[in-house]
């Protein structure tokens, strides 16, 4: 494999984790789809690992829901981008993360 080729369980992080952002906000592919400016067809084609999106959708993806780029591509555990402590659980991860 050369070095510019993607291996195929690196694409399925991608489309595990688009999966779980839609079932965490529980919204249709149809209406996520219409968030990111992309038809419900070509996002079941991303959820499904059978196409690859754009670099400009990876980012719509990340702007509109607060995610993490690296968190869709499997790079980081942290999903949001705008970590706000909610929980006493977010407050002591926090405290872990400067520690």
């Amino acid at each position: 494999m050369g070095s510019t080729e993607i291996d195929s369980s690196e694409l399925q992080i991608f489309s595990n984790r688009l999966k779980e952002l839609r079932s965490y906000k529980k919204i249709t592919q149809k209406e996520f789809a219409e968030k990111i400016g992309i038809t419900a067809a070509a996002l079941s084609s991303y959820e499904n690992n059978g196409k690859n999106p754009s670099i400009a959708v990876v980012k719509r993806i990340s702007e509109e829901f607060d995610v993490s780029i690296d968190w869709l591509c499997g790079f980081s555990d942290k999903m949001y981008l705008n970590s706000k402590a909610t929980t006493l659980a977010d407050v002591a991860l926090k405290i872990v993360d400067l520690l």
